[in-house]
């Protein structure tokens, strides 16, 4: 899930005409249609201009260096929660053509923006290694991984400070920047292959008791998902921000 709200964000970014791609052409592609900072309807239109666009965007645009996120691709996610040590990786996911934006806030007076999206499902196809314990229980293997997450709504939010750069141009202050995320899945389905070293017996028992603890163990391990969560998003602003100005980024 953690890579997969990375890859959300970025896109949603890109859909409502707030990032404009650092290309030669400072054009955007004709499928998105910017707003205006002056629009009395300005978060409506963001969310509706940014609706209309996944679609396209999800496809990926080579001319504006936006990958295909169908399937999107991640080489690794790594949680570290003490007692559990889990990774994926080589990650396919798909789903992220279900993408909605519900809603979208643009404070530029207070200098906070608000955003909450909608994924139908996703479906991630990967290789797992896992070591520790779940809910007191002792659990080890490395193999094939299915996770299948229906009705996720992932809501972030950054307050940001603007700097001028050398340029005369003002741009975001990455040191600044302040940033949160929360990520609610409303069910989700796990199938580890090859746990405990192949035992079948144990492992269909305990993939058994992920599924029908899953509330539960989000529970346990939510603030440290919302952490690494927060951490990739930001990351990803970060890249975006140092390279693009805020007046490229945003009409009058």
């Amino acid at each position: 899930m953690c890579s997969a709200m990375t890859l959300l964000l970025l896109l949603f970014l890109f859909a409502l005409g707030l990032v404009v791609p650092s290309v030669n052409s400072k054009q955007l592609p004709p499928y998105i249609t910017p707003c205006r900072k002056s629009d009395p309807n300005l978060n409506e239109c963001a969310k509706q201009r940014g609706n209309d666009a996944i679609p396209f965007l999800i496809r990926g645009d080579k001319a504006y260096k936006i990958p295909s996120f169908d399937p999107a691709h991640i080489s690794l996610v790594d949680v570290d929660q003490g007692e559990l040590k889990f990774k994926l990786k080589d990650m396919h996911m798909t789903g992220l053509n279900t993408t909605q934006i519900l809603d979208a806030k643009l404070d530029f007076k207070n200098k906070h923006f608000y955003f909450k999206v909608f994924i139908d499902e996703t479906k991630v196809v990967s290789r797992y290694e896992v070591s520790g314990k779940v809910a007191s229980i002792a659990i080890e293997g490395e193999g094939p991984a299915e996770i299948i997450s229906t009705n996720i709504t992932v809501e972030y939010f950054f307050d940001y400070d603007l700097i001028t750069k050398k340029d005369g141009k003002q741009y975001f202050n990455l040191d600044t920047l302040k940033s949160n995320l929360t990520a609610h899945v409303e069910k989700t389905h796990y199938n580890f292959g090859n746990l405990f070293g192949g035992n079948k017996l144990l492992g269909d028992n305990f993939n058994k008791f992920l599924n029908e603890n899953t509330h539960e163990l989000e529970d346990s391990a939510g603030k440290s998902n919302r952490e690494i969560i927060n951490a990739i998003v930001s990351s990803v602003f970060q890249g975006i921000f140092k390279n693009v100005s805020f007046d490229e980024m945003f009409l009058d």
